[in-house]
């Protein structure tokens, strides 16, 4: 099917009616995508929320996710597995898009999200001491004396993710946990800046230069 920009124009301006199966796909019904997107192999791609699609992308396997109004695109290392995780993905690119949209942005999603892939920082897992809160759910803590707990820090570096264990949540400032109690409890962990994992992915020796005929 050859590439027509009024066909695909409409299509991403439509509802996006393709038979979405989260389970499996026939490539030949995405032909036409790969003339826009070369190297686009979609195997399976479905659901709501979150909507997520797989395949492999010039070699390389891909995990498409939209939910809550952020749609991502995750590649990992050649021949490798799926990179629904950090631990797997290489290259990543992360948009808002409109929230229970689903499968009617997909397309659209995916022209806009390739050329924006960049290399994606590594979940590193730091271990520290492991903290008690009260039932009564107040703003309190102790530190177990014999337990400990790990924690993901994102960087491309261990000493790079350290520093992110300490940089406060807005999401907890919003639900009563002051920017103030958060550092208390980092700093109570005594993480050991020593991750627990290695960041073991494979590059490629020249990062791809990642575009659409779009």
């Amino acid at each position: 099917m050859a590439f027509d920009a009024e066909t695909f124009k409409a299509y991403i301006e439509s509802d996006g009616q393709i038979p979405f199966d989260m389970y499996a796909q026939n490539p030949n019904d995405w032909a036409w995508l790969e003339e826009i997107i070369p190297g686009l192999i979609i195997s399976s791609a479905g659901g709501l929320v979150p909507f997520q699609a797989e395949g492999v992308y010039r070699g390389h396997p891909f995990y498409y996710h939209d939910r809550h109004g952020q749609a991502r695109l995750s590649i990992g290392e050649l021949d490798g597995e799926i990179p629904y995780l950090g631990d797997y993905t290489i290259y990543t690119a992360y948009q808002d898009t409109e929230e229970w949209a689903g499968g009617k942005f997909f397309v659209r999603n995916l022209v806009q999200l390739v050329p924006n892939l960049k290399r994606s920082p590594f979940r590193y897992e730091f271990r520290g001491k492991k903290l008690i809160f009260p039932e009564d759910n107040s703003r309190s803590f102790t530190v177990d004396p014999v337990e400990t707990s790990d924690h993901s820090g994102w960087g491309f570096t261990p000493e790079e993710a350290y520093k992110t264990l300490f940089i406060p949540s807005e999401y907890l400032a919003e639900h009563g946990m002051s920017e103030e109690f958060q550092l208390a409890m980092r700093l109570a962990q005594e993480f050991d800046p020593t991750p627990v994992n290695k960041d073991e992915r494979k590059y490629p020796e020249v990062d791809p230069h990642f575009v659409v005929n779009a």
